[in-house]
């Protein structure tokens, strides 16, 4: 189809559906349905963005990947013989009725020659072509109608770039095939995480060749529990795998929905990776900052870091937009942050960015879209979940981690041991100042007596603070972690603190004869 004939069928679904009236979120995803595959992918990239569209639209275009007809058989064939030189030779056979359709591809269960079960992922025929089509024409009419103009909150314009160039890069399944390897580089050594072999010599841009994974559904809880899965334990690995793609690894799953990840041997099973996020560590910091900032109540914090992620062409109104922030964190935290209703919370700030004409970086939008399917993901599986809490005992933990690792340990050690040998050259120091004294090599004419006495006294009783004060350290320590283990090794150093101070506050006293 040439781009007058797609351009004249867009404007006459357009009318047809007498767009002019007004737009609700139904009308707009059924007129996206029928404008055809661009359309719907750009409508699900445009549900990851609730800081520039309204929730109910977004909550609606979500749901766009359950509605894309199937290509035939007969063209699925027909893109695989212009993909392989003899396909014969590569399959043994290929499942006629697909186990996934969407508006890029569709995936067909195979097996090859050698008898390994796989899952082929098929591109749409000329899907790259006509978004690129579609997007020049929907700019044009943007143009006809000034859209930019009326809607000055955003340029629409860089929007539809944006989402174009995301769509372009779910287009080529090479680019899908290393994320799968490098997701599978980072999940090496979790164990209850397992990633789909890729067979790499048969990827090419528009077929991506792939394990087949029969595994169990997330929805199906009762199925699980049925084979002997405990459904509270893999929403908690879930979360705290989620957590560690996002602000750990820096490179997360954007679309974790109940079809893109399923339950096989024990293990979760992350799919379809075409549609990933990347933060970077400046980003990762201000994300774990923010968590804290949520669950502290700090407005202050939690704007400063809205504002460093987030990017505005006007001047910002800073007692306004602490006001809303303030009101947000009143209306949805309080001091029992397991009752946070993270996608409502998220919602509402993305709100506030939207009205005060700030935009998110692009990869925070998508993780926060990510945030928001994983947690109805787990609503699902696990409803008394919360990720925010998870996520809020995740950074305690890691603080923890930083305090007693061993680099830290090390530092703290040294400054010790220099501390340790500065107090023990003290007395020697006291006692050339005396020596100074009596030579009348100083100005000053004072008595002292008993200098070693004193200072050895004040050597032990630094000791006895930097001892009480490892003390505390571990006893805090011990009281906010999360792993009963570790939490038992912590009370135990404070014991041998506490021990170690007795032991040396005893001495002391019959030493001294008190």
């Amino acid at each position: 189809m040439d781009k007058r004939t797609r351009f004249r069928e867009i404007i006459s679904i357009l009318k047809n559906n007498n767009i002019t009236s007004g737009l609700t979120p139904e009308k707009l995803c059924s007129i996206i349905t029928e404008l055809g595959p661009t359309f719907i992918k750009i409508g699900q990239i445009m549900s990851s963005r609730y800081d520039i569209f309204p929730k109910e639209y977004c909550d609606a275009l979500s749901q766009l990947r359950a509605n894309v007809v199937p290509m035939e058989y007969s063209e699925v064939i027909q893109i695989l013989k212009e993909q392989y030189i003899d396909l014969d030779e590569i399959f043994l056979s290929i499942e006629k009725t697909s186990i996934g359709s969407a508006s890029i591809a569709q995936v067909h269960k195979a097996q090859l020659k050698n008898g390994e079960n796989v899952a082929i992922k098929v591109q749409r025929k000329n899907v790259y072509e006509t978004m690129t089509v579609d997007v020049q024409i929907i700019k044009k009419i943007m143009k006809i109608l000034h859209i930019n103009s009326i809607i000055k909150l955003i340029d629409l314009n860089s929007v539809i770039d944006e989402m174009y160039n995301v769509a372009k890069e779910e287009m080529n399944f090479e680019i899908e095939a290393k994320h799968l390897e490098e997701f599978k580089e980072n999940n090496k050594d979790i164990n209850y995480v397992y990633v789909p072999k890729v067979y790499s010599s048969l990827v090419t841009k528009k077929v991506l060749v792939m394990e087949y994974i029969d595994g169990f559904n997330l929805a199906n809880t009762k199925l699980l529990e049925e084979n002997g899965y405990d459904v509270e334990e893999i929403g908690l690995k879930l979360s705290n795998n989620y957590i560690k793609q996002a602000l750990g690894d820096g490179f997360f799953h954007a679309d974790p929905h109940l079809d893109n990840i399923c339950i096989k041997d024990g293990r979760i099973v992350f799919l379809d990776l075409g549609m990933m996020g990347r933060i970077s560590n400046k980003n990762k910091s201000l994300l774990k900052k923010a968590a804290k900032a949520i669950v502290e109540n700090n407005v202050s914090e939690l704007e400063h870091i809205l504002l460093c992620i987030s990017t505005t062409t006007d001047s910002i109104n800073h007692a306004k937009l602490r006001d809303e922030i303030q009101t947000a964190l009143d209306k949805y935290v309080n001091e029992d942050i397991t009752n946070i209703n993270i996608i409502e919370f998220t919602s509402y700030i993305s709100k506030i960015l939207r009205e005060n004409k700030l935009s998110l970086d692009k990869n925070i939008a998508l993780l926060m879209r990510g945030i928001c399917v994983m947690e109805g993901t787990l609503e699902k599986i696990t409803p008394n979940l919360n990720l925010l809490l998870v996520l809020s005992n995740n950074i305690k933990e890691e603080s923890l981690r930083e305090l007693f690792s061993k680099d830290v340990l090390v530092s703290k050690g040294k400054n010790l041991i220099a501390t340790a040998n500065s107090i023990n050259e003290l007395p020697n120091e006291l006692l050339n100042f005396i020596r100074d004294i009596n030579h009348g090599e100083t100005k000053f004419d004072i008595e002292m007596a008993n200098s070693d006495k004193q200072v050895n006294k004040l050597e032990k009783m630094l000791h006895q603070l930097i001892i009480g004060l490892l003390d505390a350290a571990v006893l805090l320590g011990a009281s906010i972690v999360n792993n009963q283990a570790l939490r038992w090794i912590y009370i135990a150093l404070a014991v041998i603190f506490t021990i170690w101070l007795l032991i040396n506050m005893l001495k002391d006293h019959f030493h001294n004869g008190y």
